[in-house]
């Protein structure tokens, strides 16, 4: 008996989908996609905040935001907040 074993591949996450699926996004929300992606697709909010010089409201704002969109989800480690793309980045 011969087995067929059928990988499935995830898509890998381009941001001109994100880009292109919304485009109702302001350009903070853009840049900081971007700086996710470029990242590996992970990034504390701290390091928002820091690279981008934005109150810490305005990134947690901003990541509700992209949560609420299905871009981003924001995960408690500790006492900070990491934010993740959803999607594959290998």
């Amino acid at each position: 008996m011969i087995g067929v074993y059928i990988l499935k591949r995830r898509k890998k996450l381009r941001l001109q989908d994100i880009f292109e699926r919304h485009p109702n996004l302001n350009s903070d929300e853009r840049d900081v996609i971007y700086h996710i992606y470029q990242k590996g697709g992970r990034v504390w909010e701290s390091e928002v905040r820091r690279i981008f010089d934005l109150p810490k409201t305005s990134v947690w704002r901003l990541a509700r935001r992209l949560e609420g969109m299905g871009i981003i989800t924001v995960k408690k480690v500790g006492l900070q907040n990491r934010l993740e793309l959803k999607g594959d980045f290998h």
